[in-house]
């Protein structure tokens, strides 16, 4: 009985652990399903960055795709159109089509050092530890290293707006966490 009176007390308090945007956000994380010409199904992470269903996503696994769509537990949209690309931070944005309703996410502004984040989808809270500028972008550094399986996932700032998105890091023998870099608006 005192274990069970112990998880009810804990329970509320993991909850307060999360910022209360984050439910939010994360309906409007998506899974990016890619068929490529040899017929294998990649599936990407990536999130709604407007209301008509504009999503941001990697672009390597597009590069041979023959189809594409996002789908979320509220449904499925086909992409219709690649809306813009930057193959040097491999990052697009696309354009979809369909009924499923649309959370999406707000971009925010570049973060400094010493910052609190969130990186998506379970909302793990980290700090940045190193900014680096790369042109008119940044390149974020994180405190605690992420899984390669994260690659596309928005990281959020304190106010629940996309601060970045996360790459693949070109890795050399003692480097840094996955990379982070700041997307803004088009």
């Amino acid at each position: 009985m005192k274990k069970i009176l112990f998880l009810f007390t804990l329970l509320p308090l993991c909850a307060l652990a999360q910022p209360k945007w984050m439910k939010k956000a994360q309906k409007a994380l998506v899974t990016l399903r890619v068929v490529q010409q040899t017929g294998d199904t990649l599936w990407v992470p990536a999130f709604y960055v407007d209301a008509q269903g504009t999503v941001v996503a990697p672009l390597k696994p597009l590069m041979r795709a023959r189809e594409a769509w996002v789908e979320n537990t509220a449904g499925r949209r086909e992409v219709s159109e690649l809306a813009g690309f930057n193959t040097t931070y491999d990052i697009c944005r696309l354009t979809t089509t369909g009924k499923a309703k649309v959370t999406p996410l707000t971009i925010g502004r570049p973060l400094e050092k010493g910052a609190r984040a969130w990186l998506m989808p379970n909302g793990q809270e980290d700090e940045v530890t190193q900014v680096e500028a790369a042109g008119d972008k940044n390149y974020y550094t994180l405190k605690q290293p992420a899984s390669f399986t994260l690659t596309g996932q928005p990281l959020m700032d304190d106010e629940g707006r996309v601060a970045g998105i996360l790459q693949n890091p070109v890795r050399a023998q003692g480097a840094p966490n996955l990379s982070l870099i700041h997307i803004s608006e088009p």
